[in-house]
């Protein structure tokens, strides 16, 4: 409600499998992310799934133009490449293990290769919806250079939020990882976890930090907050604020 519709959605597809869907920004599918919780899959999962969750005639009936097997030590790469979309499948053999670590569909329509900002479609993800249930994780822009990500338990309600520096925000090319400032940070977490949810601060702990660079933990009745920081920088800069509530739904399963 308060930050429209997610970029991000990832789906239990079986027991033991996952899809994440990447939206363009018209709201449909770009990328579409298949791979096991732990483990491999069998590369006739991977292809019935990736029929399943991208049907052919979404990726169109055309014979491939290419399949190409690139072979490095144990991993291969399956690539197949169907206009509008390219299939990308990669394999585990090391002797020991053998199977489909991540089956992938990349989207190459205008919206998914371009950097326009729109507002998603509500009913781009109803599908997946309708056929697999809610989904147990999905990403939010809290700010035009920030994302949230939000982790659900089994009872539907949030386990676990993530804020992080938008990849991609800026249009100056740059080696340096997004970063975001430490105040901005305090107040992103104090508006989306209100010190309400959080519960009592636990006594006798405080903030923890180690070093430049380590995180900066913050003990409370439901709750623990962990800040990353980034380098030695001043004014601190922050890579990653995660929030992990305490809850019995969060403890009995969730991710």
């Amino acid at each position: 409600m308060r930050y429209g519709q997610p970029d991000l959605q990832r789906f239990v597809l079986r027991p033991d499998i996952s899809m994440t869907v990447e939206n363009g920004s018209d709201g449909r599918p770009c990328t579409l992310r298949i791979h096991p919780g732990q483990g491999l899959m069998t590369l006739n999962t991977a292809f019935d799934l990736l029929a399943e969750a991208a049907p052919p005639d979404i990726r169109n009936r055309e014979i491939p133009a290419s399949v190409v097997t690139i072979l490095s030590g144990q991993v291969s790469v399956i690539s197949v490449h169907r206009a509008p979309s390219e299939i990308d499948i990669r394999s585990i053999d090391d002797g020991k293990l053998h199977g489909v670590e991540e089956a992938e569909v990349k989207f190459t329509r205008t919206e998914c290769t371009t950097r326009i900002d729109a507002p998603p479609n509500p009913q781009a993800s109803s599908e997946f919806h309708a056929r697999y249930g809610q989904p147990d994780l999905e990403r939010f822009v809290l700010r035009p250079d920030v994302t949230l990500t939000a982790e659900y338990g089994p009872d539907g309600k949030a386990c676990i939020f993530t804020i992080e520096p938008r990849q991609g925000a800026t249009s100056t090319p740059t080696f340096d990882p997004p970063r975001m400032s430490e105040e901005g940070t305090l107040e992103l977490l104090n508006e989306v976890a209100p010190p309400e949810t959080r519960g009592t601060k636990r006594k006798g702990t405080a903030s923890t930090q180690l070093s430049c660079g380590a995180t900066t933990i913050d003990a409370y009745e439901d709750a623990t907050i962990a800040i990353s920081h980034a380098g030695c920088e001043r004014p601190k800069q922050v890579q990653r604020a995660t929030v992990n509530f305490r809850r019995p739904g969060c403890l009995s399963g969730s991710k």
